[in-house]
């Protein structure tokens, strides 16, 4: 109840150092807090859409670790990301596209297929350099599925459409 409390005050310096807090232990790799305390989870998600941008960072941020150590939340992180990918400041969007792109390099069988949705969607941002890594990290998650030994004919029917983003997005006007 103490943590809940903090992650809803007022001050942005407590609303930070328990946002930090709390994404390493709901992020570690044998954790079970979120399953165990479903009422501070949920309050958790809620920073998603905190006012202070640092606060947004710290849990777009922490993204990467729960869909690779944790593929029962992704679900639950989809839609905050989902609203993180239109956020007004850039470096918010940026990190919600490298949280996507890192979980992919290195768990790509716990990143859904929304998660996928929100990198593609980030390839018309209006910022050159958002676009580009959403391109570039496109291009890499296509080259990891389609170039390794032991090919999975499902993930590479997951990933066929990027040859044809990446490609559309090189050749346009």
């Amino acid at each position: 109840p103490q943590l809940e409390f903090k992650l809803k005050t007022s001050e942005d310096s407590e609303r930070k150092g328990v946002t930090q807090l709390l994404s390493r232990m709901f992020s570690e790799p044998d954790s079970d807090l979120a399953m165990q305390t479903k009422p501070l989870w949920h309050c958790y998600l809620g920073r998603f859409n905190d006012i202070d941008i640092s606060v947004r960072r710290i849990c777009v941020g922490a993204a990467t670790d729960f869909i690779v150590n944790h593929k029962d939340l992704v679900k639950d992180l989809e839609e905050p990301l989902k609203t993180r990918q239109h956020d007004p400041d850039e470096n918010v969007r940026m990190e919600v596209v490298q949280a996507v792109v890192g979980a992919a390099k290195k768990e790509f069988g716990n990143v859904s297929d929304n998660l996928l949705e929100i990198v593609k969607e980030r390839t018309l941002d209006k910022k050159f350099k958002i676009r580009k890594e959403a391109l570039m990290g496109l291009g890499m998650i296509y080259k990891k599925c389609t170039m390794r030994e032991d090919i999975d004919k499902s993930e590479v029917q997951r990933v066929a459409w990027i040859r044809n983003k990446v490609l559309y997005a090189y050749y346009q006007a």
